[in-house]
């Protein structure tokens, strides 16, 4: 009986393999059949998914907040933006590579 499902296709999945989110490290069951290059938990998935005109919408999005948290006191808020930022623009250069 698998205790746990893969975060993929759903299917039942018990086995820890080591995959990581790309964005915070946390753990991602997946099984062999959904693995890839640069894999998401559920609360990054929006860090990887959409076509070149949707990342490239997402990554001015981020931009304009980055502008709107300025001062000392988003200095933790900016951080985390512009480490989206990058994880974003990993996707963008993977998406663009591919097409």
């Amino acid at each position: 009986v698998a205790v746990g499902q893969c975060e993929g296709c759903g299917g039942a999945h018990d086995v820890i393999s080591g995959i990581r989110c790309a964005y915070c490290r946390m753990h991602v069951m997946l099984c062999s059949s959904c693995e890839s290059c640069r894999v998401f938990c559920k609360l990054h998935q929006w860090l990887g998914v959409g076509d070149v005109e949707d990342l490239t919408l997402k990554l001015g999005q981020l931009e304009t907040q980055l502008s709107d948290n300025a001062g000392p006191k988003g200095k933790g808020r900016r951080r985390s933006i512009r480490k989206q930022m990058h994880a974003l623009q990993a996707t963008l250069a993977t998406a663009t590579a591919v097409n």
